[in-house]
């Protein structure tokens, strides 16, 4: 008879040959994790909680920029705009609206729409200045959850309104 065959990628021979190889002697034991007071426990989760307000904080305050930045873009194309409508993009399997924003139209304060189509989202003004849409893209959906002066929502169109005239960061 010929040589046993193994199936690709089973290692052989060498340190992989077969044998009896002894357990390694080391013993996890449940009381050699660190322990903690439950006082050192409630420090602990304070901190926790503190920072996760402070990221919270600094979350919203981007998103403030951000949405300051989309009005600049909004307001350089097009000064007579007063209020840009976004909506939540709906997932491609489920229908069901995502965190991701995209702006739908620009009005003016006679409530006409000034844009048609969607390049006027991608526009720039020069080579360094990112668009209007890049701009919506790095803010948390959970900026428009809260109320704010300024930001309506329209549950029946499920539309999301800006009001142009304001800033938006502090």
């Amino acid at each position: 008879m010929g040589a046993v065959h193994e199936p690709a990628g089973q290692p052989t021979g060498g340190q992989f040959a077969k044998q009896i190889r002894l357990e390694s002697g080391i013993i996890l034991d449940r009381g050699s994790a660190p322990s903690y007071s439950p006082a050192r426990m409630r420090e602990l989760q304070r901190g926790i909680a503190e920072r996760q307000e402070i990221r919270d904080r600094l979350q919203g305050e981007m998103d403030a920029m951000n949405l300051d930045s989309v009005v600049s873009c909004a307001l350089r194309d097009y000064p007579a705009a007063t209020e840009l409508r976004l909506r939540h993009v709906p997932d491609r399997r489920t229908g069901e609206p995502t965190e991701v924003l995209e702006a739908t139209e620009l009005r003016d304060t006679f409530d006409t729409t000034l844009t048609s189509g969607i390049s006027w989202k991608y526009r720039r003004a020069g080579h360094a200045e990112l668009p209007l849409a890049a701009h919506l893209h790095s803010m948390s959906g959970s900026f428009f959850s809260q109320t704010r002066e300024g930001i309506g929502y329209d549950p029946n169109a499920g539309e999301i309104t800006v009001d142009l005239t304001r800033n938006y960061s502090s």
